[in-house]
Formats: structure tokens, C-alpha cells, sequence
């Protein structure tokens, strides 16, 4: 008896994004924006360390704790629609963030320059430990809900690691990992921004 395989093929991907810039008009309150970087694929575990020093430094440029985060709220450039993930999927892997902003351009300016400054000066390593500490207890508290745990175990059997390995990878990260994140995947030129407003 034969056996038949699934198999993904995947057409060969230039570097450089598409569009830089993308406008839809649609009958909406606010503008909805997505920013995102394009990045090299990651496959194994090397995924898991890349996504997730990727989201340390996610949410140490941009998350809620975040000097930049709280600069934007108050000056009416996000609200509580603002998000931040790292998506990965099928040789995809982009760090991004969305929400809502009456000024998506200068949002978007805004988080290249935060970008470009700690690229030069690097991160704060008392909010680095604190957001690692906080990361970490949302995988350890996972652990503990049936059905987190099988996305867990699910995402290891299909990228040939174990469910344990995003832990270790956060409490063996340190600041200078995040901050070299930030020099290769955080890339000006391999980033866009998809906006959707009503005009």
C-alpha cells in the first residue's frame, strides 16, 4: 500500500517587501494600520529562539511598559486597540504591530526612529529583565491550562523541538540578544505599513 505525504512547497521569496506603503479605503472610525518587518524564515528551533528574542524586543521598543508606548498614548497616536506579535508561519516571520491611529505615518515614523536610537544606545536592561521575568510566567502559567499546553506540544512536534525549549530560550536570553534582534531583523528598509481609512 502506497503512502501519500502532504508536502509544502513555497515559491522563492526576494528580501525586499512588495510595497512600502499600502492605502485601502474603507468605511471606518479610525485608521487601521499594521507595521511590519520583513525577515529571513527561520525553521526548528532556531524559530523559537528567533521569535522569541524577536518579541522580547517587540515589546521592549513598543509594548505597554514601553517609554515609546506611553509617548504615543498620550499624544492620541494609539489607543487600547494597539497590539504588538510576531507572526510566523510557512516561511513568514515578521514582527508587527497594529491598532488604530489618527496619524499612522507619524506613528510609523515615530517607532523607526525609536528603532534607529537603540540600534545606537541599546535597551534598558531593568525593563528587559522585567519583561523576560513577565514572559516567562505567561509560558510557565500556560503550562498549567490543557489547552495552551497543546499548542505547546503541537508547535514543538511540528518544528522538531520540544514544548519546554521557549522557556529555556527566555531565561537564557539576555539584553545583548534583543539588541542584536533589533540590528538584524528590525530593517527600515524591509519594513511597511498597510493602512485602512475611510477617505
Amino acid at each position: 500500500m502506497r503512502e501519500y505525504g502532504a508536502e509544502t512547497k513555497l515559491p522563492d521569496e526576494p528580501e525586499n517587501v512588495a510595497q512600502k506603503k499600502i492605502f485601502q479605503s474603507f468605511p471606518v472610525g479610525l485608521p487601521l494600520f499594521n507595521i511590519g518587518f520583513k525577515c529571513k524564515p527561520y525553521e526548528g528551533r532556531e524559530l523559537f529562539k528567533k521569535a522569541g528574542t524577536a518579541s522580547v524586543a517587540l515589546h521592549l521598543l513598543i509594548g505597554s511598559s514601553s517609554p515609546l508606548y506611553k509617548q504615543l498614548f498620550d499624544d492620541g497616536l494609539i489607543n487600547s486597540q494597539f497590539g504588538v506579535e510576531v507572526f510566523t508561519s510557512g516561511g513568514v516571520f515578521s514582527p508587527i504591530i497594529s491598532g488604530e491611529s489618527h496619524d499612522p505615518e507619524e506613528l510609523y515614523r515615530r517607532y523607526l526612529a525609536e528603532i534607529e536610537r537603540v540600534k545606537t544606545e541599546g535597551f534598558d536592561k531593568s525593563q528587559f529583565d522585567m519583561i523576560k521575568r513577565s514572559m516567562y510566567g505567561e509560558i510557565v502559567k500556560g503550562m498549567n491550562n490543557p489547552e495552551r499546553a497543546a499548542d505547546y506540544l503541537a508547535e514543538s512536534y511540528f518544528e522538531n523541538s520540544d514544548a519546554f525549549y521557549e522557556a529555556q530560550v527566555l531565561a537564557e536570553m539576555t539584553v545583548e540578544d534583543c539588541e542584536n534582534a533589533v540590528r538584524e531583523m528590525f530593517d527600515p528598509e524591509k519594513s511597511s505599513i498597510s493602512v485602512v481609512d475611510n477617505k
